[in-house]
């Protein structure tokens, strides 16, 4: 599968990892270049900005901090509702608040771009090791 990757701290280094080891075309990018060193020689490619973390991708998951860098990264000029391709899908995952998820879902559906708000809940040691959580609409956890 062709995904991109935005958002290689903590949490998503452990992720990206996973999905280079499980032979995906993986295309990272993050605001702090220098964290995506060690993705290259993994064999993730590098891209220089969103748009081209987007381009030709059939997935793009955002794995940022906070609601300020999701705003950024999604609604922020060149940003991922701007550059998704129309097929594709974005998964914003992390802990952000349903105000935040609500305004990204509302520009994307202007758009008609999907979107899937995933919620990711354990360690970092989760993430590495394929062990992360999403709640469903419930609330309810699941593995």
């Amino acid at each position: 599968m062709r995904i991109g990757f935005i958002g290689i701290g903590r949490m998503g280094q452990g992720m990206s990892a996973r999905l280079v080891s499980g032979g995906h075309d993986l295309l990272v990018y993050n605001r702090t270049s220098g964290k995506t060193a060690a993705f290259e020689h993994a064999g993730a490619k590098v891209a220089p900005t969103i748009n081209a973390v987007c381009a030709d991708r059939e997935l793009v998951i955002s794995m940022v901090a906070d609601d300020s860098a999701l705003n950024d990264v999604t609604l922020g000029p060149g940003g991922v509702r701007d550059c998704l391709p129309k097929d594709a899908v974005y998964v914003a995952m992390g802990t952000h608040s349903a105000a935040a998820v609500q305004s990204v879902a509302t520009a994307l559906a202007e758009k008609r771009l999907a979107f899937v708000a995933a919620y990711a809940v354990r360690e970092l040691r989760d993430a590495a090791a394929r062990r992360l959580m999403a709640a469903d609409e419930e609330g309810d956890d699941e593995e």
